[in-house]
Parts: C-alpha cells; structure tokens; sequence
C-alpha cells in the first residue's frame, strides 16, 4: 500500500481530501499543521506528498524546503494545493522539483489522477 503524507490548514478539505485517498486504497497521515507535516515526512517512509501552498503559519515554499532538505525526503515527489487565483504560486516557482500544481477547488478524479501521475498501484 503507498503511502501519502498530506498537509492542509482547511479542516474540511483535509478531511475530504484525505477520504477520497483512503478510499482509493492509499495509506494516509494527514496534519493541518506544518511542523507536524516535517515531523511526519521526517519518521515516516512516503510514496507522496500533498501540500497546501498557502499554509497559516509557513508558506508551500517553505514547507517544501524544509522537507527536501530533510534526510531521505529529496526524492519523495509532492503536489501542491493552490487557489486558482494565487499568482504567486505558478510552476516557475517550482523549477528544479518534478513536482505537480493541482488547483483548488478540485474534485476526487483530478486529485487521483494527479496522485496517479506518481504513484503505480
């Protein structure tokens, strides 16, 4: 079973966001806060990460440095969560990481086919 660490401030989209990949058959941890995210990108092996660009305390960018820079974690591919009309938040701002941009609001089939693009069941 992959397994996918997903980080989003939203409660009700992580909660949503975080069924819809369970029901798909994928292993789940899932943290509203950013530093939990780390922690848990840190103590656990993942296929995936999904982050939410616009975190309350620390921005995607951050968040997605201090995971790569974490030991293990620079291969681990991530996705990124982001509203439509955040202009600072494009794939430019991703260059050098093999990374995916889902805009929100998403529904279940465009977030797994964007979970497929990296993870093969």
């Amino acid at each position: 079973m992959k397994s996918i660490l997903l980080i989003e401030d939203s409660p009700v989209l992580l909660e949503n966001t975080a069924e819809i990949l369970t029901l798909a058959n994928y292993k789940v941890f899932s943290t509203a806060n950013s530093k939990e995210g780390i922690g848990i990108a840190i103590r656990k092996r993942l296929d995936l990460i999904i982050i939410d660009m616009k975190m309350a305390d620390i921005e995607g960018h951050e968040l997605l440095k201090a995971i790569r820079c974490s030991q293990g974690m620079g291969k681990t591919p991530m996705i990124f969560l982001a509203e439509t009309t955040e202009k600072s938040c494009t794939k430019q701002d991703l260059v050098g990481f093999d990374d995916a941009l889902l805009a929100k609001p998403f529904d279940g089939d465009q977030l797994l086919h964007a979970v497929g693009r990296y993870l093969q069941n």
